[in-house]
């Protein structure tokens, strides 16, 4: 819990994320609004990155419980449209390039990180994807009343 914490200091449990201005869509697609999203934050060229992105976007297209938003530090590139473009889909996922500010803003220091948030942008879990499996990802979904209930 401790290692979590230091590394993303700007995020809390039931609390709302910090604001970001969003400028580079890849492909302009936008995500619609959903229940719940994963904000994840990603190099293309990580393997990590990839496999969990891939892992997440399954259960999204499987569940509809959730959309992907996907930053990262890198320019728009053969590279990152390669690794990422699939996830620019609009509808339930966006991509953001050269998005400093969002791994700035929410205190992202490493890649692959994640963050899943509810429709109020409140925090129900942040960390590291590889820890996640799809049975976990719908636990948190299933018990996010408990864990924002305070914050209401």
């Amino acid at each position: 819990m401790a290692g979590a914490s230091g590394m993303a200091q700007n995020l809390a449990i039931g609390e709302r994320t910090p604001k970001i201005k969003v400028k580079n869509r890849m492909e302009g697609a936008v995500a619609q609004p959903a229940e719940f999203s994963y904000l994840g934050f990603v190099h293309s060229a990580s393997v990590p990155c990839t496999e969990s992105l891939a892992m997440l976007a399954n259960v999204a297209e499987q569940t509809g419980a959730f959309n992907l938003i996907i930053f990262t530090k890198e320019r728009a590139s053969a590279q990152t449209a390669t690794s990422l473009r699939r996830y620019a889909e609009g509808g339930r996922s966006e991509v953001h390039t050269s998005a400093e500010e969002a791994f700035t803003r929410f205190g992202v220091n490493y890649a692959p990180f994640g963050v899943i948030v509810d429709k109020k942008q409140r925090v129900l879990w942040f960390g590291d994807p590889q820890s996640l499996d799809p049975k976990r990802v719908l636990e948190i979904l299933d018990n996010h009343n408990n864990i924002c209930r305070s914050r209401k």
